[in-house]
């Protein structure tokens, strides 16, 4: 058996896939996350700084931030949060891969409930996680949990429209 980090498990096989992404090796298994791939896009070249997919942090007193991310055209999904929820915590680092991956698609942000409060009620927040598909004609779409399958589902429907 092969010891594979990305899922703190063991795999046997040199072929059978990682849950990221991965190179494959004869004897080992070299995981890439997500995270580590835009940098190295970046930095070989194959893609540029100004297309780097970012995640915004924004609270009441930045809405105007949202506000101008909506103007602009973008689709934005968030991800309405809050520090104390352990789900969130969960699949908070998840949505930072989903961002990498279709950070130039969709515009990603975060908003703390406990520190936006005008926020989460403007957008009806009730339960988190929950994460909104929102243009500038208002909410589109609502996903509530932290479901991963059902995350990159949702995320997926909205990058490639």
């Amino acid at each position: 058996a092969i010891s594979c980090s990305c899922a703190g498990s063991e795999r046997t096989g040199s072929n059978k896939a990682c849950k990221s992404y991965n190179i494959l090796a004869r004897n080992s298994c070299t995981t890439i996350h997500s995270r580590f791939l835009a940098p190295l896009f970046y930095f070989l070249g194959l893609a540029s700084a100004s297309m780097a997919p970012t995640l915004e942090h924004i609270s009441d007193a930045e809405k105007a931030k949202l506000e101008a991310l909506l103007d602009s055209g973008k689709t934005v999904i968030v991800d309405f949060t809050a520090k104390w929820c352990g789900p969130c915590a969960q699949v908070g680092p998840y949505f930072e891969e989903l961002c990498a991956l279709y950070g130039e698609k969709l515009q990603f942000v975060k908003i703390d409930v406990d520190e936006s409060e005008e926020l989460a009620e403007k957008y009806g927040i009730s339960a988190m996680p929950t994460f909104q598909i929102i243009t500038k004609n208002g909410k589109q779409a609502e996903l509530v949990g932290a479901a991963k399958e059902k995350l990159k589902a949702f995320v997926e429907q909205y990058a490639v429209q």
